[in-house]
C-alpha cells in the first residue's frame, strides 16, 4: 500500500538514486530488510529512494508529512491483497512475486504506462492478464470509436477492452500466449489458444498476427477461404474501416443492426430502423450519388414519398443512394439480402425510442432534433470520430453533454494512467470520464459553457458554471481555459490567495504522466486532474469528488456537462 505527502524518517537503512518508483520497489524486494521505502520525484534530477527496516506501525512516532514523499509499506501477506501496486510487467510476474489470487492489480507496460489489469490466476496455471470480458446481461457498450478502443473502456473487474496500446505493449516485440474462452447459458464451455499471439503499433492499425492453435472452439482465425481468415488484419471501429470488404463496412454490422437513427429536416422529423446486407428492390423512385448515409436520409426526408431507403459505400466512388416508396413491410416478397447495402426504413413514431444515433455534434443539437428525453445517444465529434454521450436534456434548459459523473459508492476507478484518460472509461449512463481528446474535439475551436455539480449525502446541492471553457489538444497536454464563472460552490478554479491554487490554464496529469507545477512532487498520484501546486479542485479524487472541501466526505455525486 502506499500514501502520498508521508514518509517514515530516521529509519533509513539505505538510499539511492533512481528512475521511478518501480525501481525503487525492486530495491526493497532485493534487500531482505526492507519492510517500506520513501519514494521522492526530484524535477530534473534523478528520483530519491529511501530503504527502511520500519513501518509506521511499527514506528508510529516516526510516521510523519512529507511533501513530495511517497510512502511506500511491503505487505507480509500478499495473498490477502485483491488490488495490488505490484513491481512487474505482467500477470505471469505478478504470480511469481506472490500475487496468487485473482483480482485487479497495476502493471506496467512502459517506462510512461503503468495500468490497472485482471489477473486470472487459477485457469490452466494462472498468469494470464485479461484483455476482454462481456458478460450476459451486457450492459457495457461495446460500440465505440477508434479512441475509445484505443485507449481501453469498461472496468476490468466486469465488462471491459483493456485497450488497443495496451494490448500492443504487452505482446510486443516478444509475442504471448493468448485464450479465447466462451461459455453458453447451459454451462458448456469453450477456449481456443495461440501460442504466439501479437497485435502491431497504431501505425499499422494494430494488426493481428496469431500462430499455434489448440482448443475446441476451432481455428476460426484462420480458415480455406481467404476472405473469411481474420488473422492478419488491422483492427476495425466504426468510425475508421480497416478491412478488406470491398463492399461496405464490416464494423457496421455492430453498428446499424437494430439501431434507432434520427434525422431531421426543416419542418420534418423522424427515426430510421437500419439492417444492414438487405434492400427492397424494385421501388426506387429515384437514385443518386451521395457522400455518406446522413446524405441520403436527408433525400428521403425532403420527398414525402419516401418510406425508406437503401445505401450502398462503393470505394474510390460516390456512394448510391435509392430512394423508395415501399418498405419491407409492405413488400415482403421485394425485401431481399443485398451484400454492401444498407436498408434503412422510416419509423413514425418517435416518441418510443429512448436511444438513437443522431445526426448531430452535440446534446444541444440532438435536443433541437427532437432528442428530448434524457439518456445516451451517438454523436458526431469528426468526420472520423462517432461516441456515445449521455445527454442531460432537464437540467436548466436541458442540451448538456455530460462528460463526467461519479456517484458513491465510487465502482469505478479513477486511478488511470494517460491513455485511459485520453480515450475515456467507464459507462456514460453511470461512472465514467469522456475522454480528453473527446472532450477537446467538444470545445474546439469554439469555447462551451461547462457545468459543475456536486450532491451531499444531505441532499444540499451546488453547481458551479463557466461561460466559456475549453482544452487544448493533445500536443499542449489538453491544458483547460475557463472564464465567466456564476453558480453556488464558489470560484475555486481561480484563487486571489496564491497563484499556485489557481487551475486554470494548467495542462492535464496523470499518475503516470506529470504536468503540474508542483516542483517538490506530483499532485496526480491517484487520478487525473488539471494540478498546479496541487489545487482546491478535483472531482476525480479517489475518496470522494472535491471541490474546495465543499462538504468534503459526505459528497455522494459529481458531474461534469457542456453545452
Amino acid at each position: 500500500c502506499f500514501v502520498s505527502d508521508h514518509a517514515v524518517v530516521g529509519h533509513v537503512i539505505s538510499a539511492r538514486d533512481v528512475d521511478n518508483a518501480v525501481e525503487c520497489g525492486w530495491e526493497c524486494l532485493r534487500d531482505k530488510r526492507c519492510v517500506s521505502y520513501n519514494y521522492q520525484v526530484k524535477i530534473n534530477q534523478n528520483d530519491i529512494c529511501e530503504i527502511n527496516d520500519q513501518t509506521k506501525s511499527t514506528k508510529p512516532t516516526d510516521y510523519q508529512p512529507k511533501p513530495g514523499v511517497t510512502y511506500y509499506e511491503l505487505m507480509s501477506d500478499i495473498g490477502t491483497v485483491s488490488q495490488a501496486v505490484l513491481v512487474s510487467t505482467s500477470c505471469k510476474e505478478v504470480q511469481s512475486l506472490g500475487g496468487t489470487d485473482d483480482g485487479e492489480y497495476s502493471i506496467k507496460l512502459s517506462e510512461s504506462s503503468i495500468v490497472s489489469v485482471y489477473c486470472d490466476q487459477t485457469t490452466d496455471g494462472g498468469g494470464w492478464t485479461v484483455i476482454q470480458r462481456r458478460q450476459s446481461p451486457y450492459l457495457v457498450s461495446f460500440n465505440r470509436g477508434w479512441v475509445e478502443y484505443q485507449g481501453g473502456f469498461g472496468n476490468v473487474s466486469s465488462d471491459f477492452w483493456l485497450g488497443n496500446e495496451n494490448i500492443h505493449l504487452l505482446s510486443h516485440p516478444t509475442p504471448v500466449k493468448i485464450r479465447f474462452e466462451l461459455e453458453a447459458s447451459g454451462g458448456q464451455q469453450g477456449y481456443a489458444e495461440y501460442e504466439n499471439f501479437t497485435i502491431s503499433e497504431s501505425s499499422d492499425n494494430y494488426r493481428i498476427n496469431l500462430s499455434g492453435y489448440s482448443g475446441n472452439l476451432g481455428n476460426s482465425f484462420f480458415s480455406s477461404h481467404i476472405w473469411h481468415t481474420q488473422n492478419n488484419m488491422q483492427f476495425s471501429t466504426p468510425d475508421r474501416d480497416n478491412d478488406a470488404y470491398p463492399g461496405g463496412q464490416c464494423e457496421g454490422n455492430s453498428v446499424v443492426t437494430n439501431v434507432k437513427t434520427l434525422m431531421s429536416c426543416p419542418g420534418s422529423e423522424a427515426y430510421f430502423t437500419t439492417e444492414t446486407d438487405h434492400a427492397v428492390v424494385g421501388h426506387v423512385i429515384s437514385a443518386c450519388d451521395v457522400d455518406n448515409a446522413i446524405e441520403c436520409g436527408w433525400k428521403c426526408l425532403t420527398d414525402k414519398r419516401c418510406v425508406s431507403y437503401n445505401y450502398q459505400v462503393k470505394i474510390n466512388q460516390n456512394n448510391i443512394c435509392e430512394i423508395n416508396d415501399q418498405t419491407k413491410s409492405t413488400k415482403p416478397t421485394d425485401y431481399q439480402p443485398k451484400p454492401g447495402v444498407t436498408y434503412y426504413e422510416l419509423m413514425s413514431d418517435i416518441g418510443t425510442v429512448s436511444q438513437a444515433v443522431l445526426v448531430s455534434t452535440s446534446c444541444k443539437e440532438v435536443q433541437s432534433l427532437g432528442g428530448t428525453d434524457d439518456g445516451e445517444y451517438s454523436i458526431k465529434l469528426s468526420e472520423s470520430s462517432i461516441v456515445s454521450v449521455y445527454c442531460d436534456q432537464t437540467t436548466d434548459g436541458g442540451g448538456w453533454t455530460v462528460i463526467q459523473r461519479r456517484q458513491s459508492p465510487y465502482l469505478v476507478s479513477f486511478n488511470r494512467g494517460w491513455v485511459e484518460y485520453q480515450g475515456g472509461f467507464g459507462n456514460v449512463s453511470s461512472d465514467f470520464w469522456l475522454g480528453n481528446e473527446n472532450i477537446h474535439l467538444l470545445s474546439h475551436p469554439t469555447p462551451v459553457k461547462i457545468r459543475f455539480e456536486l450532491e451531499a449525502s444531505g441532499g444540499q446541492q451546488g453547481y458551479a458554471e463557466y461561460e466559456n471553457f475549453t482544452i487544448s489538444g493533445s500536443s499542449d497536454n489538453y491544458r483547460i481555459n475557463l472564464s465567466g464563472y456564476s453558480g453556488n460552490l464558489g470560484n475555486s478554479f481561480f484563487s486571489s490567495h496564491s497563484i499556485w491554487w489557481t487551475e486554470n490554464n494548467m495542462q492535464f496529469s496523470t499518475p503516470d504522466k506529470d504536468n503540474d507545477a508542483n516542483p517538490g512532487g506530483q499532485c496526480a498520484d491517484d487520478s487525473g486532474w488539471w494540478y498546479n501546486y496541487c489545487g482546491l479542485i478535483n472531482l476525480n479524487k479517489p475518496s470522494h469528488p472535491d471541490w474546495n472541501k465543499w462538504y468534503q466526505s459526505s459528497v455522494i455525486r459529481s458531474e461534469m456537462k457542456i453545452r
